[in-house]
């Protein structure tokens, strides 16, 4: 397998015309790609909280740390590509327990609402991939495909040309690091 050409970090967004393949590494994080079939275009963001901060020009976030501002950089990418988000592809990744030791491998069971108080909802992997989806399907993003949840980490890989993700697991165990 070829190597990526575009690198995500946490926060970070890309879209592109060009057949290229981006890659993400995630634990806890969320990351979404759309694809369009016919085009052949997509993107991919890696947000770290469904949620941020209230906007009061002090917050130095970039927009793609949270799901919400995420979907609006998607929104603002289909619309310059002249295309909606009902002709693309969309899958979502990530939200896995990255430390089991503590919240075991108990799948979530629970919707974490958007306006649940903080302690309604500890288990930050669950609360990005639950209030993420909400937030993602609020605005008619159509969730076809998801690898969620879980133990350990993920780095993906998205090709562009295609619309493939490659997705590698990794695992935490007692006194080692995600492979």
């Amino acid at each position: 397998m070829q190597p990526a050409d575009v690198v995500l970090n946490t926060g970070e967004f890309h879209f592109t015309h060009e057949p290229i393949r981006i890659s993400t590494v995630l634990g806890s994080c969320v990351a979404l790609t759309a694809w369009h079939p016919y085009r052949r275009i997509g993107g991919l963001c890696h947000y770290l909280l469904p949620v941020g901060p209230a906007p009061d020009g002090m917050n130095r976030s970039p927009r793609g740390m949270y799901a919400l501002g995420a979907a609006g950089l998607f929104e603002d990418a289909f619309r310059s590509a002249g295309t909606h988000v009902g002709e693309y592809v969309i899958k979502m990744f990530g939200g896995g327990n990255m430390f089991p030791q503590q919240l075991g491998e108990r799948v979530c069971e629970f919707v974490c609402a958007p306006d649940a108080p903080p302690t309604a909802c500890r288990d930050v992997a669950c609360k990005n991939v639950t209030q993420g989806r909400e937030i993602f399907e609020s605005r008619g993003f159509a969730i076809q495909v998801e690898d969620v949840g879980g133990v350990g980490s993920r780095q993906l890989i998205f090709d562009v040309a295609t619309g493939d993700v490659w997705v590698r697991r990794g695992r935490f165990t007692p006194n080692t690091v995600p492979q």
